[in-house]
């Protein structure tokens, strides 16, 4: 069901495989690390925590004002995918 937290976390590991998957298919690019993600950052309040550092990814619900449902929005989580892509090209 949509309000199971665990389809959130489907909803990311799904955008992100998908763009990891692309870029290796179409340019030959894996990243050197495995990416860790973490989910509902600051549970139980709701964040607009959407960030990278260190092979982590977090992401929070969204404060449901200035964001919403952030873990199933592609962009924002294609996004972060962006910052390990150049924090491993750039070292």
């Amino acid at each position: 069901p949509l309000e199971d937290p665990r389809f959130d976390q489907i909803q990311v590991f799904y955008f992100v495989q998908k763009f990891l998957s692309h870029l290796k298919s179409r340019h030959g690019f894996e990243l050197p690390n495995r990416l860790l993600i973490e989910t509902h950052i600051g549970h139980p309040e709701r964040t607009n925590a959407a960030f990278y550092h260190q092979d982590i990814i977090r992401l929070g619900t969204g404060d449901g004002v200035s964001y919403q449902d952030l873990m199933r929005d592609p962009t924002i989580v294609s996004h972060e995918v962006g910052h390990a892509i150049i924090d491993a090209l750039t070292n």
